[in-house]
């Protein structure tokens, strides 16, 4: 898994234009607004908060949450990725379930597409780590995918069949309460993404880069309109935590 997340990282290195007004439309409107949204409704957020993402990726999250916080981290297992990302936040490589943090380190910890990727066994193993680096009263927010997200799956599946997905063996959940340790509590749980669930679609143009490229900016200016929609059910299930 983390050679194929390697792979796909280091195919982001690119930073044209396109890319940049691609960031800049998405920050309003897709996936890493979602998440900032929750974020800032659900966590205390100040100057001297000590964020922490778990799977970052080329960090379009942190490079927000910079506007608020200095203190902004982030792990993924990619080096290309923390190459990336290093310029956006304070970031390592490292796996979620063993992190190179003290106890009680962070305010807020959150991950976005990391849980989906394992076991049960492993998501509590994740948990775990994630009560055990947030300080006492510190909240966690971790966005996986929807078992209500159907069409998700079936452009996966489709893919599969073919040879041709390979970002891991997604799952989803419809809840993630009972895979906490007693240390954790929800605080809500919630789906959100009811446009957002249309960007998969683009999976099915990977080999065809120009068509990807038409679609995803088609999809940015739609999901900017309709952005009010995506608090309703589709893509994503939001669990909040907060630590006893």
């Amino acid at each position: 898994m983390k050679e194929s997340w390697e792979n796909i990282w280091a195919e982001g290195r690119d930073c044209g234009i396109l890319r940049g007004i691609g960031r800049a439309m998405a920050s309003k409107s897709d996936l890493q607004y979602l998440v900032f949204r929750e974020l800032s409704e659900w966590c205390f957020l100040e100057s001297d908060s000590r964020i922490l993402e778990i799977g970052c990726g080329t960090a379009p999250v942190p490079g927000m949450l910079r506007g608020i916080s200095d203190l902004v981290f982030g792990v993924d297992v990619s080096l290309s990725s923390a190459k990336v990302s290093s310029t956006l936040c304070l970031s390592a490589v490292s796996d979620g379930r063993e992190l190179p943090f003290p106890d009680d380190s962070f305010h807020t910890v959150f991950s976005t597409g990391v849980l989906d990727l394992y076991n049960e066994d492993e998501v509590r193993g994740f948990f775990r780590e994630i009560q055990r680096v947030l300080k006492p009263g510190g909240r966690s927010v971790a966005v996986t995918s929807s078992s209500r997200c159907r069409l998700h799956f079936a452009v996966m599946e489709y893919l599969r069949k073919r040879g041709r997905w390979r970002y891991g063996p997604k799952r989803s959940f419809t809840s993630l309460a009972n895979l906490l340790p007693d240390g954790l509590a929800v605080l809500s749980e919630h789906e959100r993404g009811a446009v957002f669930q249309f960007r998969f679609v683009s999976y099915l143009f990977e080999n065809r880069r120009f068509l990807r490229r038409v679609y995803n900016g088609l999809f940015l200016c739609a999901s900017m309109v309709l952005r009010p929609l995506n608090r309703l059910p589709g893509a994503l299930l939001v669990t909040i935590t907060e630590k006893k």
